[in-house]
């Protein structure tokens, strides 16, 4: 079976020609005629650590590292463990579970593996973020010259001083009026991290290639990420955060090539897993739950901080398990990532029974370029509060909107203000065990029950001003007006949806069109993985989608979750026998 991370080969005189080649290896010819070329880039080989998550079995045996075995495991004797570890070695924790007061630092090329989850407990009892990696800040900078379009791996700068082989820098524009808007204020807020391969007089060549064209008449620059950590690896343990008083439980900043693997986390009002500034990143395999504030508290956040510290690149969240939460993942100011076959149970609001999506695009300016595949949960959406986001797609996902409590405000896929260019291929929307209200949302419904939502000022509401631009006033209140962009822009084809009991298609009337594409309706298997994966199984592949039977399987992830705790999934969820 073909490594499902391998490279491909860019040469080509165009960039549509060079996509639509690529994407033809990638899944099959029919994808780069179905999906226009221009909104999709080659995900397969371009998300995660590069190679596959490396197998570490050179154990630490300094005097630090054997101290945890028999002696007292503490925040401050974990540090000192790491701190002595050589490079790609493995910090163990034996099992137990152990009372933490304090953060812990990781270390560059060095992983801290317990003895499995549940086995290893780590009961983080302290204020302020669990286990952060070391923070950089930037150096060098200058302007992109030339080079700086979609597939290009390499720019013309204006200085390469301060620029070595290595390096990361984070490549921005101004803001594009025409897809941007930021309610924060934010500038440059389209931003792709890199990693240089090679430097000859003012070339630099990097990696991965540019999955967006950079405008000349935006002044296109970039900026150095002073320190980069790479190969950190967290695995096999459970992490608990104090209820109300931790803040971050992991944060991984300025980190190439590093990843999260078999990890439990629970409890904490802020972010289970939070980046900023990483490149071919991985987080999978993990159990993330409850959150102790249902206003915030969220599993996977990609965030941007409303600075040059928002840089997600290549990130790839695979195969993990959600449950409680405000929202499983968020992607702010993330560019080519790849969500997948992850599952979310139990996504709710403080309120008695409002739902949220398990899986939202965009919380903040500006993201694209990303691949939403094979998930299962309540429902997706960009939700335009701080900013926009544009180039989502959405492909064989089962967005269910059943919950075992909260049964308010359904909506399948959610795309508000500024949400522009997106596709929604090929996916299994609603559920048979409740009735939409509508295919696609009109006027101010009190109570929200539908399978598409577009183009509302308000991820909150569903009011909106008529005659007022979709800013409105520029605040989150809702002042706006409807954003007839969102739905001009969409791409929508091949999707069962449980209002209509049918598969809607691109051609049809009423639809927004197919954007270029040509209205095939053979949907390839995936838009990232060129076979199925050795992780899957026996189970049936693709799980999901309107071309199958059953329309909506099983994934791994909600296997795993079954037998986690006695919990069980949403009533109404087919189970498909193994």
């Amino acid at each position: 079976m073909k490594n499902h991370r391998s490279g491909f080969n860019w040469k080509g005189t165009t960039y549509v020609t060079m996509c639509i080649a690529l994407l033809a290896i990638t899944v099959s010819p029919v994808a780069a005629e179905m999906i226009p070329p221009g909104r999709v880039v080659p995900w397969e080989g371009n998300v995660g650590v590069p190679g596959g998550i490396p197998s570490r079995t050179t154990n630490c045996t300094t005097a630090a590292c054997n101290a945890l075995y028999g002696g007292t495991v503490t925040a401050a004797s974990i540090n000192n463990a790491i701190s002595s570890a050589p490079v790609d070695s493995v910090v163990r924790l034996p099992v137990g579970t152990y009372d933490i007061t304090g953060g812990i630092r990781m270390k560059n090329r060095v992983v801290l593996r317990g003895a499995g989850m549940n086995a290893t407990t780590l009961n983080l009892n302290f204020s302020g973020d669990g286990i952060t990696t070391p923070q950089s800040a930037y150096s060098s900078s200058g302007t992109l010259s030339s080079g700086h379009t979609k597939g290009s791996n390499s720019v013309v700068v204006s200085s390469v001083s301060g620029l070595s082989v290595n390096d990361s820098i984070i490549l921005y524009e101004n803001n594009d009026p025409d897809i941007v808007w930021s309610r924060t204020g934010g500038t440059n807020v389209i931003r792709q991290i890199v990693r240089i391969t090679a430097i000859s007089g003012n070339t630099v060549t990097f990696t991965p290639r540019l999955v967006f064209t950079y405008k000349a008449s935006l002044n296109p620059g970039f900026r150095k990420v002073a320190s980069m950590s790479s190969h950190i690896g967290l695995e096999d343990m459970t992490l608990n955060g104090q209820k109300g008083v931790l803040g971050n439980i992991v944060w991984y900043d300025s980190c190439y090539a590093s990843w999260i693997k078999n990890v439990k986390t629970k409890y904490t009002n802020n972010a289970h897993i939070f980046l900023t500034r990483t490149l071919f990143n991985e987080i999978r395999e993990c159990y993330i739950t409850e959150t102790t504030s249902q206003n915030d508290g969220f599993g996977v956040y990609a965030n941007q901080l409303y600075d040059f510290s928002g840089a997600n690149t290549g990130l790839l969240v695979e195969n993990n398990i959600f449950a409680a939460l405000w929202t499983s993942v968020i992607l702010n100011n993330a560019t080519g990532c790849v969500v997948a076959y992850n599952y979310a149970y139990n996504t709710h609001t403080n309120s008695a029974s409002i739902q949220t999506p398990s899986y939202v695009t965009q919380h903040g300016p500006h993201g694209l370029m990303s691949l939403w595949e094979g998930n299962v949960g309540q429902g997706i959406q960009n939700d335009g509060y701080h900013g926009s986001g544009s180039h989502q797609t959405f492909f064989r996902n089962h967005f269910h909107g059943l919950n075992p409590s909260f049964t308010a405000n359904r909506k399948m896929v959610d795309l508000c203000r500024f949400s522009y260019y997106h596709n929604v291929v090929g996916n299994v929307l609603g559920d048979p065990s409740w009735t939409a209200r509508s295919y696609e949302m009109t006027g101010t419904p009190s109570v929200t029950a539908t399978i598409y939502r577009l183009g509302y000022p308000h991820m909150g509401n569903n009011g909106f001003v008529d005659g007022q631009p979709p800013q409105g006033t520029g605040d989150s209140d809702g002042s706006g007006g409807l954003d007839p962009k969102v739905r001009a822009t969409l791409f929508r084809h091949m999707n069962y949806d449980y209002y209509n009991s049918a598969t809607k298609y691109c051609t049809e009337a009423g639809e927004p069109g197919c954007q270029g594409g040509d209205g095939s309706r053979t949907l390839p298997d995936s838009l990232y993985l060129s076979a199925k994966p050795s992780w899957w199984g026996s189970r049936a592949w693709p799980p999901i989608g309107p071309d199958l039977s059953p329309k909506a399987g099983r994934i791994p992830a909600q296997d795993r979750f079954e037998g986690v705790a006695g919990l069980k999934p949403p009533t109404g969820v087919k189970v498909v026998p193994q």
